[in-house]
This record gives structure tokens, sequence and C-alpha cells, in this order.
């Protein structure tokens, strides 16, 4: 639930206290404690993060999809989620893996998340969600939106941007 207490940057995403330092899947699924695998800093550094977390997911059973081309309802924006993970309870959780010394969404992301928490105004047209009851074309439920910042040699710090409202 959104708190007007706690400290956000101009767009509204959290600033702190939000689980810096810990795996995406032990913030996300608690429980869970999976340790970081190092991975090489190329080119590709970012895809390999993706395909680290993917595996993290997969490890402890949770499903998961890569790379989903999302848009709002109207049209108007469109973005490409990193990873929709699928809790058995609760909404969906998007993933944003950012990489690199000062990452930050590009301005279709900052149109596509806040409206992905809403529910109901992002669509996929894509069949990558059908498995989890979302035809091509569907309006997504609500949806958690998580910042995964990756540096080579730090922890990976993850934070919430938008809390699924319901």
């Amino acid at each position: 639930m959104y708190n007007p207490t706690e400290p956000r940057d101009p767009r509204g995403r959290w600033t702190g206290g939000g689980g810096g330092g810990r795996d995406p899947a032990s913030i996300l699924y608690p429980n869970l404690a999976p340790q970081r695998e190092d991975v090489a800093y190329n080119g590709v550094y970012h895809d390999q993060v993706v395909e680290w977390l993917m595996d993290v997911f997969q490890s402890f059973g949770i499903p998961a999809v890569k790379n989903v081309p999302i848009a709002t309802i109207d049209g108007r924006s469109t973005a490409i989620v990193d990873i929709i993970s699928f809790p058995k309870n609760g909404p969906p959780n998007f993933i944003e893996v950012k990489t690199g010394n000062t990452p930050s969404f590009t301005n279709n992301q900052m149109a596509v998340h806040p409206m992905a928490s809403v529910g109901g105004h992002v669509i996929s047209a894509t069949d990558k969600l059908a498995p989890f009851g979302i035809p091509r074309g569907a309006p997504l439920p609500a949806a958690n939106v998580w910042s995964a910042y990756a540096v080579p040699g730090e922890e990976l710090n993850v934070r919430p941007e938008y809390k699924a409202m319901r």
C-alpha cells in the first residue's frame, strides 16, 4: 500500500529501504536464499543478469517468462519487460534489470509501468503469457514492478518501483 511518508524520488519511486543488496527472489518470495553467481562484464551483461535471474526463479519452481512486450491499452506507449514472474499467491511481478553506472527508465517504461500496477491498463501482443491464463491482447492484472540494479562486483540491488493496486 502507498505510504506518503516513505522516501521517494520525483517520479514516485522508493528511494530507500527497498531491499538493496538482496536477491530479487528473496524479496519477492520469502524463504528463498539463492547464492549470487558472478557474471562476466561485457556488452551482454544485462542479458546475462536476466538469464541468471531466470535460473534463480526456475531453481525454486517459480514460473517466469522473459522479454515480454507490453503496451498501454491505448497503444501510445510500449516497453519490453525483462522478466514477469508469477507467484502462486499474489499478483505478477515485473522485474526490470538495470545495468551501468546511472541506469534509468526509458520514457516508455515510465509510462507503461505505473499503468501495469493499476491492472487492466496494459496488454501484451504475444502468446508468452498464455500459459499463465493471459491470452494475447487481454488486459494484464495489476502487477508489482521491481528494478534489479546490477553492477559487476556488487550485490544485486532490488527496489520496488510500483506496488500492485488490487
